[in-house]
């Protein structure tokens, strides 16, 4: 187990090159095989699909396997850190954290096999990456309101979309109705138009015909007058003649 601790220490994912993590940088395998840390993924994750960076094999994003041939071995060397027992030398306890090796060492280790690298103290190491886990935790919190304000906002989006095409249909709608009813109405206006013109045009042919009759009235009413008039004429120089042959005969 020590020598897959020293080993796991220094695995790192290849996309970002830090080293994996039980909390923000979680490895997870893909469908391939292949293993990279939780926040790349999130990176390369398209319409919940995942293609390989190395492969290009594709993977559906959600419930992406941990790997847990990493995360054990993560695990088994979070919780030596925290009994504080050195590996190596189980009577002695840690004092110094070596960070070429990501391991928390004694002081029997720092003066046979880790003079030369850089080492600070525990407290400070364990300071450090309390801090780090604090730091990651609320960033992995403002990622996902991050995301959630993102997706909020698509939908907000698509919201108004939505409504502005509504808004575009009722208003060609209303347009449309509007349209109807004013050619209704101009269709209304010009047939009643119609029926006035017609109904004049036969009031006027009958009041037309009515003057013409009596127009023929009056014209045969003059000719039988005058046909009269020469009767009563012809009657009188009859009468004049028969009584001047009377007066003479007499």
């Amino acid at each position: 187990m020590t020598k897959n601790l020293k080993f796991i220490n220094k695995m790192k994912c290849k996309l970002c090159e830090e080293k994996f993590d039980t909390l923000y940088r979680i490895p997870r395998n893909l469908i391939c095989g292949h293993t990279f840390c939780e926040q790349c993924l999130k990176i390369y994750t398209k319409n919940e699909e995942i293609n390989c960076p190395k492969c290009m094999k594709i993977s559906q994003s959600q419930n992406l396997p941990i790997c847990y041939a990493i995360y054990e071995m993560l695990e088994y060397d979070n919780s030596h850190k925290k009994n504080d027992i050195c590996l190596y030398h189980s009577l002695e306890k840690t004092q110094f954290f070596c960070k070429e090796d990501n391991i928390n060492i004694c002081l029997i280790c720092y003066l046979f096999d880790h003079r030369d690298h850089s080492v600070v103290s525990v407290k400070e190491n364990n300071f450090v990456e309390e801090t780090k886990n604090e730091f990651y935790h609320k960033m992995r919190v403002l990622k996902e309101k991050c995301d959630y304000m993102y997706l909020l906002k698509n939908e907000i989006e698509k919201c108004e979309e939505f409504i502005e095409k509504m808004n575009e249909k009722q208003i060609k709608k209303l347009d449309s109705i509007h349209e109807n009813i004013i050619n209704d109405k101009k269709e209304k206006v010009e047939n009643y138009e119609k029926q006035i013109e017609l109904n004049f045009l036969l009031q006027k042919d009958n009041l037309n015909r009515i003057l013409n009759k009596d127009e023929y009235k009056q014209k045969t009413i003059e000719i039988y007058s005058s046909q009269i008039n020469e009767l009563l004429k012809n009657f009188r120089k009859i009468s004049f003649v028969l009584n001047k042959e009377y007066f003479l005969i007499k």
